[in-house]
């Protein structure tokens, strides 16, 4: 016998099956597309995060940080100020979600407020991610390194950003919030050529004492800077006579003499024979090897040599100043020969060591080297009498790849790796 069909009875049971998986899969496309939007508009807000923090971080590197200790609050006031006025202005620049991306900085720029959008900070150690930035006070420090940023887009900035199809299931809106944070690091203890495209460094082969230094340029406890202020850097101008970028006049950073140094054995003086000139490299650097670092700074051979094994570089020291410390030797003269050297690099950066105390004259002095300095030379003489003959220098940031950190606030003044982004 033949049993009666079924197939009539299934028919059209499939419809509302369809119907169902349509409308979840309309659910899972909406949600697709939704998600694809939140996640192009984190990329923006990231965009913006970095180029601001990057755009903060190159103001920390002020002039005003350059006129002495006794200038600092006021230093650092204008830093805060400057860091957030760039910040913001870089952050608007970019769009998210097709809305300009601003950033709030308090009621005052120089405010540095922790809750805010822009925050300026220090970190004694930006590699390690594990730390925390010390928000700086614009009247007690510390000198800031960096700058945080935390971009929206919610109820706290920006409005929460608008969804297409989820709001099908509830969901109207999405709250975003990206952070970056972008340091100038410095603490750096020494040098060694160890980044790619950059085969010198800047430091120059010649030596100032520590002392003279904190006095003339930096003051102490609390007091002015003793040194001159007779020089201006300014912008290079090529309709000037050279060098350019150094004029007569005041800009509020005080001066000293590189050379000559006085005689007399140890402290700010020197035995006879010799005024502040050092091997890097080998001992007894020829004229040309001197010529050479002034003008490119030393390279990977020069950082290489049995003297340096690990580069040119400080290590522990609880007698130094800085508690650090290394022994330079020393080179006879400063010779009219590299005047000409000198004249040519006249407003650039470069960077100096500083010694505590010396021994020995000539070839023979030992100079105890405690820290680095950035600087630019203002005025070269070195000809004539010894009276007569002078370097002058003045404090100036250095941005060098191949710097060795890992130093502290005391191991180097004004020299700094290049900015990047360190959070």
């Amino acid at each position: 016998m033949l049993r009666p069909s079924s197939r009539k009875a299934r028919r059209g049971a499939v419809v509302p099956l369809t119907a169902i998986m349509l409308v979840m899969l309309m659910a899972f496309l909406a949600l697709t597309i939704d998600l694809g939007y939140i996640t192009l508009v984190h990329c923006e807000l990231q965009n913006a995060a970095d180029a601001a923090a990057l755009a903060g971080a190159s103001q920390v590197l002020d002039k005003n940080l350059l006129k002495g200790t006794n200038n600092q609050s006021t230093a650092i006031t204008s830093v805060i100020s400057n860091c957030n006025t760039q910040a913001m202005n870089y952050s608007s620049y970019n769009k998210g979600g097709g809305v300009s991306l601003l950033l709030d900085a308090g009621s005052s720029n120089s405010s540095n407020d922790s809750s805010k959008d822009v925050v300026v900070g220090y970190f004694s150690n930006p590699s390690d991610k594990s730390q925390t930035m010390t928000r700086t006070d614009p009247a007690n420090g510390p000198v800031p390194n960096a700058v945080q940023i935390t971009v929206h887009r919610d109820t706290n900035g920006n409005g929460s950003l608008p969804l297409f199809f989820a709001k099908a299931l509830g969901m109207s809106t999405s709250d975003l919030k990206i952070s970056a944070t972008a340091c100038c690091a410095g603490e750096v203890k020494g040098f060694k050529i160890q980044t790619a495209g950059y085969t010198t460094c800047k430091l120059l082969p010649y030596t100032l004492n520590y002392d003279t230094w904190m006095a003339a340029v930096v003051g102490v406890n609390g007091n002015a800077p003793t040194g001159p202020d007779t020089f201006a850097r300014t912008t290079p101008n090529s309709s000037t006579s050279p060098p350019a970028n150094v004029t007569s006049g005041s800009d509020g950073i005080h001066e000293v003499k590189l050379f000559p140094l006085t005689n007399g054995s140890g402290g700010s003086g020197v035995e006879p024979g010799n005024f502040g000139q050092v091997d890097i490299g080998s001992n007894n650097n020829s004229t040309n090897d001197v010529k050479r670092q002034i003008l490119y700074g030393p390279n990977a051979a020069d950082l290489g040599t049995s003297n340096f094994p690990n580069g040119c570089q400080l290590g522990a020291d609880a007698t130094s100043p800085t508690g650090y410390s290394m022994s330079l030797q020393g080179d006879t003269g400063v010779s009219a020969g590299v005047e000409t050297e000198f004249q040519s690099i006249i407003g650039q950066a470069r960077i100096i060591p500083l010694y505590k105390s010396v021994s020995g004259n000539g070839n023979n002095a030992q100079f105890t080297i405690v820290k680095f300095v950035g600087v630019t030379v203002l005025e070269v003489d070195l000809h004539g009498s010894l009276s007569d003959k002078h370097i002058t220098i003045q404090p100036c940031f250095c941005i060098d790849p191949n710097t060795v950190g890992g130093g502290s606030s005391s191991t180097s003044s004004y020299v700094v790796k290049p900015i990047s982004l360190c959070r």
